[in-house]
Parts: structure tokens; C-alpha cells; sequence
């Protein structure tokens, strides 16, 4: 799953005048169950909504490969609503 999320302990790769980025996506794993994330890796795009040229790409260290709890409140708690929580049928007419 591709999604935008929290940054945490990461710091942004540097904005050139030559290679600026517009958009961010990054990916992540999520353990349901668990309500756990992982994070897979960052990509950094020239035009926004990651369109354009792929300018930036970082591998997440090993912490952040690692399962962690989610935090309350976070984008990343917001994602696993999302993707986790079962949703409910619309009631028939």
C-alpha cells in the first residue's frame, strides 16, 4: 500500500534549485492485527501528486523496516483505519 505518512525521526532529503521536489509518496506495510506499521521506502516526484520525473528515492533504515505500534492521532493510525478496519455494508433500501 502506497500512502502518505508521518515522517517520524526522518529527516527530508534536501530541495535543490536544480531537482526541487513537489510531492512525497511513501510506502508502508501494516501488520492489522497488531496495529502495527513498517515503513517500505520514500520516493520524492517533480510535480505534485507524484507525477513528473522521480527525482529522489531513500531506502528506510532499519528501525523504520521494523514493526512499531501506531501512534494515536497520527496519518499513520488514519491509514490503518483505512485499510484495516472492516467496513460497514450500506443498509438496503
Amino acid at each position: 500500500m502506497r500512502c502518505s505518512r508521518s515522517t517520524r525521526n526522518r529527516s527530508s532529503a534536501p530541495e535543490t534549485k536544480r531537482n526541487p521536489y513537489r510531492s512525497i509518496v511513501v510506502g508502508a506495510k501494516l501488520d492489522c492485527a497488531k496495529r502495527m506499521i513498517a515503513l517500505l521506502g520514500t520516493d520524492g516526484y517533480a510535480q505534485y501528486g507524484a507525477q513528473g520525473l522521480r527525482i529522489a528515492r531513500t531506502a528506510p533504515t532499519a528501525a523504520e523496516r521494523t514493526y512499531q505500534p501506531l501512534e494515536p492521532g497520527s496519518s499513520d493510525e488514519d491509514l490503518w483505519r483505512y485499510a484495516c478496519e472492516e467496513k460497514k455494508a450500506p443498509a438496503k433500501k
